[in-house]
């Protein structure tokens, strides 16, 4: 039989009803008894919130939103929903409810939802307290997991710095070593503190010689002066003739002049000791002050090794904190936690067998449908006469 119409199909489907008609009841009969004969179904679920976080920064109380949040929370979501249907996990939750199944039925029990920033983790089983326990284990397992995988990169960061540290430790102890047998072997506190008191000795040397050059100078100049009013007033003395208190008078006035002469002479020589012993004393201390130049090379290189070893030190320092702040931060309950526990199912789900009837119906009026038109096909084959 060729089918021209949809005339022709409908009397295929009337012709052969009891077909259609017996797939559906046997559809209808076998959910009905797997209905009937099932245990009931406990379900029990967690509700957990996702938090984004900057990866490279390390945030402590702020949850702001900023650029890519979304993306981040996606990311997010999709590590801890690997880690929940992780078999590695389901055994540990089989290991610690001591369950005697094995990981994959233990995951076919577990449906996961998302919504927006939220996950919804729900777990059913025959007993209410099993489900229970199967989502709260789960979930703090997944969790753990989630969180030590977070937590890896900085923990191996911060376990090669740990290690860096000490080598550094060590190259600052070093430098700090050469730094002090260098100020030992040379009787010196502080290189810069003293190169600036030589330096300021010497200023202060060369202003007391020019202090004391200029005392000399007036002392020598006034003694000069002196004198010469000492010899003027001899003179005029001697040339006074009979007037003998006159001529008296002048030569006490030259005797003054002299030994006033004669005194700023001494505190003229005086200057002069004072400028000879600075000069010596100059001379010593620019001596000292090249010997001190000349260390600068070794102690510059000395300053710069213990600085490079101080500054790598703590750089370092910085950088531990940062990678040990930041693997606490990733393994504490901050970016995926539970908002809404699992709890003991009360009653049993709900029986779904609406659906699995609705279901199993349409399948099967449909393969229903299919075989009759499959036989109708078969049997127009037959009746077809054979030519030779």
């Amino acid at each position: 039989m060729i089918f021209h119409n949809i005339e022709s199909y409908l009397q295929v489907i009337r012709r052969r009803w009891w077909i259609i008609a017996i797939l559906v009841a046997c559809a209808m009969a076998v959910v009905l008894i797997i209905n009937v004969t099932a245990k009931p179904v406990y379900r029990a679920q967690v509700k957990l919130q996702v938090l984004a976080a900057e990866p490279q920064e390390a945030f402590l109380f702020s949850q702001f939103s900023f650029p890519g949040q979304t993306d981040q929370v996606k990311a997010s979501q999709t590590d801890f929903i690997r880690q929940l249907r992780s078999p590695f996990v389901a055994w540990q939750t089989i290991a610690d409810l001591n369950l005697g199944i094995g990981a994959d039925e233990l995951l076919s029990h577990l449906s996961i939802s998302t919504d927006g920033e939220y996950i919804t983790v729900e777990v059913s089983a025959d007993e209410p307290d099993v489900a229970e326990g199967i989502a709260t284990r789960q979930t703090a397992n997944a969790l753990d997991q989630f969180r030590k995988t977070r937590s890896l990169p900085f923990t191996v960061l911060r376990q090669f710095l740990t290690s860096q540290l000490k080598i550094e430790e060590q190259q600052m102890l070093t430098a700090d070593d050469a730094m002090l047998n260098f100020k030992r072997e040379h009787s010196i506190e502080d290189y810069q503190h003293e190169l600036l008191a030589v330096q300021d000795n010497i200023r202060s040397l060369k202003s007391q010689v020019d202090q004391a050059q200029v005392l000399e100078d007036q002392y020598t100049a006034r003694a000069k002066e002196e004198r010469a009013a000492a010899k003027k007033a001899l003179d005029e003395a001697r040339g006074a003739g009979n007037a003998l208190l006159s001529a008296q008078a002048l030569k006490e006035q030259a005797a003054n002049y002299t030994a006033a002469a004669e005194q700023h002479e001494i505190d003229a020589a005086a200057q002069k000791a004072t400028i000879d012993s600075c000069n010596k004393l100059i001379a010593q201390r620019q001596q000292e002050l090249q010997g001190l130049l000349d260390l600068s090379p070794t102690y510059d290189t000395l300053r710069r090794g213990q600085d490079q070893a101080s500054g790598n030190y703590d750089f370092l320092v910085s950088k531990l904190n940062e990678a040990t702040l930041k693997e606490a931060q990733t393994q504490s309950p901050g970016f995926v936690q539970v908002v809404e526990p699992a709890s003991k199912p009360s009653s049993p789900a709900p029986s779904r067998l609406g659906r699995m009837a609705a279901i199993a119906a349409l399948a099967s009026l449909l393969a229903g449908v299919a075989l009759a038109f499959v036989l109708e096909f078969v049997e127009s084959l037959r009746k077809r006469p054979v030519r030779f």
